[in-house]
């Protein structure tokens, strides 16, 4: 991992939040949110967001039908593409994500790194509450 690039390896979601200004606080992936997110050194990422608390369906077939499959992209959430650092800030531009609106798109983020502890937060704007994403460094262990 290069000493000048704090991001690079692998981080475990610890928590996923989204912080009104009144002090709401929405947890869209449930209290124990899932998931990855991998930075290498040469300038790509991806992540991987699944809720904790999701349950297998009776069939998986039935993806084709509008209702599951609404109920799978709120379930679950990826996308990759290149980043870049700037100081405290981080941006990402998307190139493949589940979610069609999202390619192409660029994704702005601070970040804190206290310890082994990541912390992402978006702007807020056009009426969205910042988001508020909280990783751990991933220690790589054998299968």
């Amino acid at each position: 991992m290069a000493e000048d690039n704090p991001l690079a390896g692998t981080w475990r979601l610890v928590s996923y939040k989204m912080m009104y200004p009144d002090g709401i606080v929405e947890l869209p992936y449930g209290k124990e949110p899932r998931g990855y997110m991998l930075f290498t050194d040469d300038g790509f990422m991806s992540v991987v967001i699944v809720r904790g608390d999701r349950t297998g369906c009776e069939s998986c077939a039935p993806l084709s039908k509008i209702g599951l499959a609404q109920q799978a992209d709120a379930l679950y959430r990826s996308y990759c593409g290149s980043y870049e650092v700037r100081e405290d800030t981080l941006i990402c531009q998307v190139r493949i994500s589940q979610l069609p609106q999202w390619m192409g798109a660029l994704h702005v983020r601070t970040f804190r790194i206290e310890r082994n502890r990541l912390t992402l937060t978006t702007p807020e704007g056009e009426g969205k509450a910042p988001l508020v994403m909280t990783w751990e460094r991933e220690i790589a262990r054998t299968c």
